[in-house]
């Protein structure tokens, strides 16, 4: 058997979740505070792929409830040719079977037993090509359009992130779902590894979805937020992996009688009309805008994509109802007359309390939502909402000022404010209205292009609504403007409207990576 130590870890602490389980009886050998008490393993039973791994969660505490930081936690297998503990803490799976996993604190002998099933790997089918085309976008094949260095980007970083994130290094996020950017990434390259990357990406957030944290109580019982939820790869592995996709058995930490077993097409479909009804349903009379857009436009994208691709036909008829009502009755009757989205962002990262101002970055990911709202339904009304929020953007919120001239003499900022309108973000400077963009903290010229770096990072998120606003109108200020932000994100030293800067696509971050490719290949494909 091989014995690797685990940390201990807070009692709220879960570090991988939506494993299934069954927990033994814990054993309990003192009552001394401080002393290890209690030890869970959790979940408690874990369905798992050949050649996948996941984290299991212990929880050591003591007496009255306090965690144990002093225990000393041992994993073990009992059949290695299952699965194996590695000497990160986590378990893989090796061979199909069942085994157990046993959870030792080495100080006091208080254990605890989850048991393991570990299956052979799905036979993933191509998705449907218009279905596929829907969630990812129109993608244009590497090496066909004048930016050579987001394609270079894209692929390099699809490799380090993907390593990165399966493996659990510094920098791995999967916020923004890397999983989407690299499927995207497979629709211009055709490339089996970057498919089989993508897949192992949305297989492993699938497997490690988090616990339900209180099925009653919680305001979020599903454990993850719209914004959180790589909703995109998701639906891609439903579709291309069907029923032969592990369940996921999910667990409530203040319940312990508590479990629900879920095929993932089922649980998207539960966590569409949950979250629906709290950021969405109940919002339509509105007169103004709940909790700002990002997670609810994120939402509503990601219910588009279900509508589209869920296999049973009422529960897309179901889903699309709720994306025409969210697009047309919410989110297209609260825009402005001159096609902004303003809200309360709060007390934000300039330190100032915004009132009826809104953020550009989160308008980007808004109109993704309803620009798949509009292929799904062809609402007019949603159509025009798209087209007035790309050109208000780049109106009002594009900063195309010059970087104080003692920095980087001659070069433009040439990106989105952070936040923009609003009570805070003065002087008006021609007919910009933002801030968040300023330079006073870059002392020199390297400091300064680093912020230019940051700034233009946000464009990615919004640059698809561009292409999508040439594709409705055919108005070329569309593609002319687009080309804009794409060069200053995406150009560096080659391509249109390319100054030598660009935004984060090569950072040491996975999470701006994601950013940075979720949509703006899109804008690739409508500009054409």
């Amino acid at each position: 058997m091989h014995r690797v130590l685990a940390r201990t870890l807070l009692p709220a602490l879960i570090l991988a979740a939506g494993s299934l389980g069954c927990t033994d009886q814990v054993t309990e050998p003192g009552e001394e505070s401080g002393t290890a008490y209690a030890l869970r393993i959790t979940p408690p039973r874990a369905a798992m792929s050949r050649g996948g791994q996941r984290m299991m969660n212990v929880r050591v505490v003591d007496k009255r409830g306090r965690p144990v930081r002093s225990a000393k936690i041992e994993l073990t297998s009992t059949d290695e040719s299952v699965a194996r503990i590695e000497r990160n803490g986590k378990v893989r799976g090796v061979g199909k079977g069942r085994t157990k996993i046993i959870a030792v604190d080495s100080t006091t002998g208080v254990t605890d037993t989850a048991t393991i099933e570990v299956s052979d790997p799905p036979t993933y089918r191509a998705a449907p090509t218009t279905t596929a085309e829907f969630i990812l976008g129109p993608q244009v094949p590497l090496g066909s359009q004048p930016w050579p260095w987001f394609d270079q980007m894209q692929t390099a970083g699809a490799t380090k992130w993907h390593q990165a994130y399966m493996t659990d290094a510094a920098g791995a996020d999967n916020y923004y779902d890397l999983g989407l950017a690299i499927y995207q990434l497979h629709a211009r390259s055709g490339s089996a590894e970057h498919v089989r990357m993508a897949r192992e990406v949305a297989m492993k957030s699938w497997l490690e979805m988090p616990d339900h944290s209180a099925w009653t109580a919680n305001p979020n019982p599903f454990g993850i937020s719209p914004r959180m939820l790589p909703f995109g790869s998701l639906v891609m592995l439903a579709l291309e992996g069907g029923n032969e996709l592990p369940e996921v058995t999910f667990y409530n930490e203040n319940d312990a009688s508590y479990s629900k077993t879920y095929a993932l097409w089922d649980y998207l479909a539960d966590y569409s009309r949950h979250h629906y009804r709290s950021w969405l349903g109940a919002r339509l009379e509105n007169d103004g805008l709940w909790a700002g857009v990002r997670d609810g436009g994120m939402l509503m994208h990601g219910i588009a994509m279900l509508a589209k691709a869920h296999p049973d036909a009422a529960v897309r008829t179901e889903l699309t109802g709720m994306v025409a009502a969210a697009s047309k009755d919410y989110y297209a009757r609260l825009q402005k007359t001159d096609g902004s989205w303003l809200w309360n962002p709060g007390n934000e990262e300039d330190g100032n309390e915004h009132f009826n101002a809104t953020q550009p970055f989160m308008l980007g990911l808004l109109l993704e939502g309803m620009i798949a709202a509009h292929q799904l339904t062809g609402d007019a009304a949603v159509g025009n909402a798209i087209v007035k929020g790309a050109e208000a953007i780049y109106r009002d919120m594009y900063d195309r000022n010059t970087v104080p001239f003692s920095l980087l003499p001659g070069k433009q900022v040439r990106g989105v404010f952070y936040i923009a309108y609003g009570d805070q973000c003065k002087p008006v400077i021609g007919v910009q209205q933002g801030c968040g963009n300023d330079f006073d903290q870059a002392g020199d010229s390297w400091q300064a292009g680093n912020k230019v770096k940051t700034i233009r990072q946000r464009n990615s998120l919004v640059v698809h609504a561009f292409g999508y606003a040439y594709k409705l109108t055919n108005d070329a200020r569309f593609r002319e403007w687009g080309d804009d932000i794409f060069g200053a994100t995406y150009g560096g030293t080659s391509g249109p409207n390319s100054d030598g800067y660009v935004g984060l696509a090569n950072s040491n971050k996975g999470k701006e990576y994601n950013q940075s490719f979720r949509s703006a290949g899109r804008y690739l494909g409508w500009r054409n």
